[in-house]
């Protein structure tokens, strides 16, 4: 990835050093934006962001001074070099104490100027960098609680100065003690590195906001969502961490929406928010943990369906009977279905269940006996395409096996035996020509003692 150019607003009333300075500016390798006088310059701040100002000091109306000023009034981190003429009315001290970072005097030699926008460069660098070091884990990557404490505050006044939903949903890493203990810490921190992937992979970049908030427990703000979207981010962070099929652990949420109370500090609603979704986070452990519980405010919290789904497509997805003959009736049609085999010696247990991840249908298929869930996972793009065959809506995006000892095998269902059909003379005689009629030596003899069996036992 590469990082971004530095930009520069170029500020002077005499055409000529703009043209020059322009032409220094993309030589120098820096995005530029051009303003002939202070007023020009004020309104191009307003609409644009910039690293650094290059202004001269002597202008009608707005000179550098009062630009300078502004500038350091309203954006502090915007770095400015002033440019003076031969006569200074102001000195290197005026300018400097104002809040300039550099100074420089007209005529300008190149190598001075690019020298000094260099080093005003490697500062707003450096300051980049430390800036996030300040605000993030060093660990996961995520920002720090440090930072959420600030960003909470700002992103709940936003949410509700333009009337949109905020959530925060906090995650704690199921068992992460068990883990330290009978695996390392080397091990339980890379758990941690894995968690902190998933979440920023599951999200919004610049728009919703991961957090490390200490220990084994991460945050997210979710902002401009709706309550199902903010359920369905929470299910997809604990579908990709179970996809990783990792042992003694899992995730488990707690989401709570932001709720603006009249009369209150702005600081008690957001901790109303973060101990709501606490509570919610407790919830969800005290339940069985790997599952995501949603706080409804002035109620109680409630645990939400892991497996959501559209109706219409569930039906489409229970219709779908697999062609090859290991599976054919071997899936009960239920809106939660099980499936047998008994090929590999013994009762063999599943239970599937479509879902909707990232808005494409997924079969979840839990299996209890791991040599079957190893076939199965053989057979994977075989039944990925034998059930997309005979959907006629959305097609399936893929199937997901997961090892379940727990599951009960179904008693095998009875099937009626099939009556004996019998024909008539006339039946038989065309029966026996349509058999005689066949190409093919090896059909025809086989189906030819195959018919007269059934004939002789008819009889």
């Amino acid at each position: 990835m590469t990082e971004p150019r530095i930009k520069i607003l170029l500020v002077d009333d005499d055409q000529s050093i703009l043209e020059i300075l322009t032409d220094l500016m993309a030589i120098f390798g820096h995005d530029y934006v051009t303003a002939q006088n202070g007023e020009e310059a004020i309104e191009k701040l307003k609409h644009n962001f910039f690293d650094i100002v290059l202004t001269d000091m002597i202008m009608p109306d707005i000179d550098g001074m009062e630009l300078l000023k502004h500038i350091k009034r309203n954006y502090p981190n915007i770095k400015v070099m002033v440019v003076t003429g031969y006569e200074r009315a102001f000195t290197y001290t005026d300018v400097i104490r104002a809040g300039a970072s550099d100074f420089i005097s007209k005529p300008f030699n190149t190598d001075e100027l690019e020298a000094k926008i260099n080093r005003l460069v490697r500062e707003i660098e450096l300051m980049s960098q430390l800036e996030l070091l300040s605000i993030s884990d060093g660990l996961t990557g995520l920002y720090n609680r440090r930072h959420f404490d600030a960003k909470i505050f700002e992103e709940a006044r936003r949410a509700h100065r333009q009337s949109h939903d905020l959530f925060l949903a906090v995650i704690d890493v199921d068992n992460l003690k068990k883990i330290n203990d009978k695996y390392g810490h080397l091990a339980g921190d890379k758990l941690l590195k894995s968690v902190g992937d998933i979440i920023k992979h599951c999200i919004r970049e610049n728009v919703d906001w991961p957090f490390r908030y200490g220990g084994d427990e991460f945050c997210v703000i979710l902002t401009q969502v709706t309550r199902d979207q903010a359920i369905s981010t929470s299910e997809r962070f604990i579908e990709s961490f179970n996809e990783k099929k990792l042992p003694l652990t899992g995730l488990s949420i707690g989401l709570a929406q932001f709720v603006r109370t009249q009369d209150a500090k702005w600081t008690e609603d957001i901790d109303d928010l973060v101990k709501r979704s606490d509570i919610a986070l407790y919830k969800a452990k005290q339940t069985g943990r790997n599952r995501v519980v949603v706080d409804n405010k002035n109620s109680r919290p409630q645990q939400v369906n892991n497996n959501r789904h559209k109706p219409v497509e569930i039906n489409r997805l229970l219709s779908a009977v697999f062609e090859n003959k290991k599976w054919r009736g071997k899936l009960e049609l239920h809106r939660v279905f099980e499936f047998w085999d008994r090929t590999v010696g013994k009762e063999i247990a599943a239970v599937a269940q479509p879902s909707l991840i990232r808005g494409r249908a997924v079969l979840w298929v839990k299996v209890r006996d791991s040599i079957w869930m190893q076939q199965l996972h053989l057979q994977k793009m075989l039944l990925l395409e034998k059930i997309n065959k005979q959907l006629d809506g959305e097609k399936l995006s893929d199937i997901h096996f997961q090892l379940d000892s727990s599951l009960s095998v179904p008693p095998e269902p009875e099937t009626e035996k099939p009556k004996p059909i019998f024909l008539d003379k006339k039946q038989e005689q065309e029966f026996d020509q349509l058999i005689s009629a066949l190409e093919n030596d090896a059909l025809r003899t086989s189906l030819k003692s195959l018919w007269v069996k059934m004939k002789t036992k008819g009889r």
